[in-house]
């Protein structure tokens, strides 16, 4: 009897012990998340500060010629992207490298000077006119700005369509992951996320920002509407679905251009504890 006790006892401690290191873990990576989101800020937004706060940077090259290999569309991308590469200065890797909150604009013309790789459209970030043709006409022009640069390189214009092309008036608004998630349909998931990359498309935009594959582990947390479920498993099957039907968008369109899907947050997210969050 002394014996199983023992062996109890040492089960329980051994389990004791194996949560505890699990705990240590997500602490691990739910903290290590915000070096990791200040990094990217810093290249994101800090590049296009260091580009307009420097504004020196030598004469000025000219185009590369019109029949360059990256601007053969029938060229092998791995190619394509080698010969660009190869013309690009230091500044226009550092603009590319920039993703801008439409707001932090400074002028519509600095897509063009720095070379600017992406704008995305936060919260509050929408055209004056907030309309389908509002978007588009806002986008159109950015992009303009962009073919005009040196090299000519397409922005990337990005939005937060977690449930619809949500920002803009109008448009089409699906329930929340969360409510996604309780049908666990991931052949709905898949049609509402072709639906929305429809909308998003029509209105110029060629990356969304979803879905949230996060697994909320304390239902105190702000964002867990974002989520599917916290079942790993099924986060899987509805991801891949809504991921399948925004980037298969392009099988209806005679230019062949499509709409990017990002798998988000990762790093931890789901793990916030209640309190340790400014998304509480």
């Amino acid at each position: 009897m002394v014996k199983k006790k023992t062996s109890r006892s040492n089960s329980k401690s051994a389990h004791k012990t194996k949560r505890h290191k699990k705990a240590a873990i997500f602490s691990v990576i739910s903290s290590k998340r915000w070096i990791v989101i200040a990094i990217a800020l810093a290249i994101g937004v800090g590049s296009y500060n260091f580009l307009v706060n420097h504004e020196d940077f030598g004469p000025q090259l000219p185009p590369p010629p019109a029949d360059a290999l990256y601007k053969q569309a029938d060229q092998p991308v791995e190619a394509r992207v080698k010969d660009l590469l190869s013309y690009m200065t230091l500044e226009e890797k550092i603009g590319q490298m920039a993703l801008v909150d439409k707001n932090s604009l400074v002028k519509i013309e600095d897509i063009k000077k720095y070379n600017l790789g992406g704008v995305l459209s936060g919260a509050g970030a929408k055209p004056s006119v907030n309309t389908p043709q509002g978007w588009l006409d806002m986008i159109s022009v950015m992009k303009q700005q962009a073919a005009n640069s040196r090299l000519g390189i397409p922005i990337l214009y990005g939005v937060d369509a977690n449930h619809g092309h949500a920002n803009m008036l109008g448009a089409t608004v699906f329930p929340h992951a969360i409510g996604l998630g309780a049908s666990q349909d991931s052949e709905l998931v898949q049609r509402v996320a072709l639906a929305t990359a429809k909308e998003l498309k029509a209105t110029g935009i060629n990356w969304s920002y979803s879905p949230s594959l996060d697994a909320p582990k304390d239902i105190r947390w702000g964002r867990v509407y974002e989520a599917f479920s916290d079942d790993p498993e099924l986060n899987g099957k509805l991801g891949a679905a809504y991921i399948a039907g925004t980037q298969t968008s392009r099988a209806d369109q005679a230019d062949k251009s499509y709409v990017m899907a990002t798998a988000k947050h990762y790093l931890g997210t789901g793990a916030m504890l209640w309190g340790k969050s400014n998304h509480r």
